[in-house]
């Protein structure tokens, strides 16, 4: 037996591998605290991103998919197709899905899920390393370290797929491929087919499909060190041939990927661009990029109290947003030594020799490269500005760039020891170096902060629980819940202490239900900009005749602590106090069914489905050519227009429609606007002096479809005295589409 194992070296390596993502699961718990959490609750905090990635895996496991969920984005549903955030990593999705066919529970799934991301990355490290020649207590002890980077706890279970880094070590495995010019195929013994079932052709077939079905950023950094690696390779060798194997991956990532965002596509193709999705500007790649000193110092919060002050006051005086790219004590100082090193070969016009030369170069030369396109300024920033800023966070190239410092520290963990290997306590000392770096470099390079509090966690979910329960008790089965302050999805930011995509706590909680929060903004089936217009009484009433059969009213998205809402709500629905309160006072619950008996009462069925239709298949303003994005203050939220600008209001129904369009307009002096349809002017208004702003407001008849509003404005660009580049000629402060049809059916209701 002995001798058959020593004899199966894939076997071994098997063995071996396990091993690894079992430590690396070991080590992740240890960090995490997982002894004081509980598998059925959320091991990250139920808020922002964290409750997005727990919906999209409780609307795949209902729905067998989690592109479209019926029960969000009432009435009409919602559809992610369009979103990158989510649409994308269709490689993980799968392995997802084939779990959910065991684990059935979205929580359970979504830590499982989480956990199983340190182990393949600690798995997938521990045969690249192999691979690469690294000895194999040097490879699992580094590998499982590599597992636990500072930027996996902070990506956490909100970015889950960003945690599913195992692709990086795979990437700069084809990378190195293709420098050093060792085979990316590779043929085996005998003459069939099982011949190219090598391990070299597993690893490049498994390795291509993983990165182009993984998330568009790991998937774009591959290409970009692929193209880059191909061009050194043959300008190198001054051999054409040597662009076919470079090539050959470029296409074939490339092809994997176009896959995974076919959804995606199609979708836009058949329902057109969705202009309010994911607006970036090139100012952003400088935002989420990395400095020199965060990603080599400390981490902040770190176990020692002067490390931690240090790696707090680095944190703190970044003008970068951090997103855990610190490499930590261990790889900082390789990294600085692998720019030294870089620095003396430059000068001493060579670099490293011998059998490991070619590797180590090629190391330091794809390090430099992931240091100046995720650093600050860089060549990322250069890529926003001459392509395109969409891709904006280069900071999270960081797992790429500390495996690439991962190879050079396992180089030189192996130098060490071979200068120890010998006989008794040597050899023991030998093997005993790696574990002592991997268990340090993991001990300095996470900190308390990445500990959740999983006391106050568990105390949260169980406390949303019951009161979701309440809500659940109260409705039937399949009825609406209407969600305030409407908050648009996704990517719409905090409403004063209410954080981006908390309304999702009533659908992870509940089951039978909808919910009006989620709906893709953009899409037909978004009503959150008219109904954020409407004076809370009108809108309960629509939506009372939309079918929705109660509220939920987050008091931390208003000043007043949604005292004026709750107010409202109950005149209209005659309630004296909420039907449920959450333990923390947060949220309350009304239910509608009572306004819905008096909207009954009051209305005809044809007003009734009129007042509907308004609410949830609203007339609405898109702003086109001349008018620029929206802006906002504390006070007041405006566009900047040119002086022809051109404004589309949407009509989805067959009938005309009667709106009024309001807004305080400001313009130089001197200047006048002019509002008009097909030629017919609807309204005018002049500039005679400083501080002029007029208020309009403009009716308007849209015909079924839509028509088109001109806005023309005549005078001076006011840009250049703002310092701004763009002519603005216009300034349209808090325009509002305003539909009649509420108002009068408020009234009828009340009288």
């Amino acid at each position: 037996m002995t001798a058959w194992w020593r004899r199966s070296h894939g076997w071994q390596e098997a063995a071996w591998t396990v091993a690894t993502m079992i430590l690396s699961v070991i080590a992740a718990a240890w960090v995490l605290g997982l002894t004081a959490s509980s598998i059925r609750v959320p091991i990250n905090a139920a808020e922002g991103d964290m409750l997005m990635a727990l919906s999209a895996i409780k609307g795949m496991l209902e729905n067998g998919w989690y592109l479209v969920n019926p029960a969000l984005g009432a009435p009409v549903g919602q559809e992610i197709s369009d979103f990158g955030a989510l649409n994308g990593d269709n490689a993980n999705w799968v392995i997802l899905r084939l779990m959910g066919f065991v684990i059935t529970d979205p929580v359970v799934l979504l830590n499982s899920f989480f956990l199983l991301g340190f182990a393949l990355a600690g798995g997938v490290a521990y045969l690249v390393l192999r691979d690469l020649g690294t000895r194999r207590v040097t490879s699992l002890a580094l590998a499982a370290f590599y597992a636990n980077l500072s930027f996996h706890f902070t990506r956490g279970e909100g970015h889950l797929m960003l945690g599913m880094y195992y692709v990086a070590p795979a990437a700069i495995w084809l990378t190195l491929r293709v420098l050093t010019g060792r085979p990316l195929v590779r043929r085996g013994e005998g003459d069939g087919i099982g011949s190219w079932f090598t391990g070299t052709n597993v690893g490049t077939a498994l390795s291509v499909i993983a990165i182009g079905g993984s998330t568009i950023y790991y998937a774009f950094f591959t290409l970009v060190l692929l193209v880059i690696a191909t061009a050194v390779r043959a300008i190198a060798t001054r051999g054409w041939r040597d662009l076919i194997p470079g090539g050959a991956l470029i296409v074939a990532t490339g092809f994997v990927l176009f896959l995974n965002l076919l959804p995606g596509i199609t979708y836009r193709i058949a329902n057109g661009a969705n202009p309010d999705l994911a607006q970036r500007i090139p100012h952003e790649s400088w935002l989420y990029s990395f400095d020199l000193t965060r990603l080599v110092f400390m981490v902040a919060g770190h176990r020692i109290d002067r490390f931690s002050n240090l790696g707090n006051n680095v944190a703190g005086n970044s003008l970068t947003v951090g997103e855990g790219d610190i490499l930590g004590l261990v790889l900082g100082i390789t990294f600085l030594v692998m720019l030294a090193m870089v620095a003396v070969w430059l000068v001493r016009g060579r670099g490293g020799a011998g059998a490991r030369g070619s590797l180590l170069n090629s190391t330091l030369m794809l390090a430099a490269t992931c240091f100046l396109l995720g650093t600050t300024g860089g060549l990322g920033a250069m890529f926003a500005v001459i392509l395109t800023p969409q891709i904006r966070a280069w900071t999270r190239i960081t797992p790429f760039l500390a495996f690439l410092c991962l190879i050079v520290l396992a180089m030189g963990v192996d130098w060490v020891r071979r200068r120890i290997d010998g006989a008794g306590w040597r050899r023991v000392l030998s093997a005993a170096l790696p574990l002592v770096v991997g268990a340090f470099a993991l001990w300095d390079g996470t900190s308390p902060a990445n500990r959740p509090n999983h006391a106050a966690n568990i105390t949260e979910w169980r406390g949303d629980q019951e009161f979701v329960d309440r809500i659940t008790d109260t409705l039937p089965p399949g009825s609406s819940v209407l969600q305030l302050p409407v908050q648009p999805f996704p990517e719409a930011g905090g409403i004063v202490q209410m954080g981006d995509y908390e309304h999702l706590t009533g659908y992870v909680h509940a089951d039978g239900l909808r919910w009006s929060y989620g709906a893709m903004k953009g899409r037909p089936g978004d009503w959150s900009r008219v109904a954020a217009d409407l004076p809370p009484g009108q809108l309960v009433t629509a939506a009372a005749a939309a079918g929705f059969s109660g509220v939920w009213i987050d008091r931390r998205g208003y000043e007043d602590q949604g005292t004026g809402v709750e107010t409202a709500v109950a005149n209209a629905t005659g309630l004296t106090a909420p039907t449920a309160e959450s333990p923390d006072g947060n949220r309350v619950f009304y239910d509608l069914r009572p306004l819905q008996e008096r909207v009954d009462g009051a209305l005809s069925p044809a007003q009734k489905a009129e007042l509907a239709s308004a609410l949830t298949d609203p007339v609405v303003v898109v702003y086109g050519n001349g008018f620029y994005g929206p802006e906002k203050n504390e006070d007041e939220r405006w566009r900047w227009a040119t002086n022809d600008a051109v404004m589309t209001i949407r009509n989805g129904t067959d009938q005309p429609q009667q709106v009024r369009w309001t807004a305080s307009l400001r313009s130089a002096i001197g200047s006048t606007t002019r509002i008009s349809v097909n030629g017919e002017v609807l309204a005018e208004a002049a500039f005679p002096k400083a501080g002029a702003e007029p208020k309009v407001s403009v009716p308007i008849t849209v015909p079924p479809g839509g028509i088109d509003v001109r806005v023309e404005t005549t005078g001076n660009d006011l840009g250049p005295g703002l310092g701004d580049p763009r002519p603005l000629y216009l300034q349209v402060i808090n325009p509002l589409l305003i539909d009649e049809t509420f108002a009068q059916a408020e009234t009828a209701v009340a009288g």
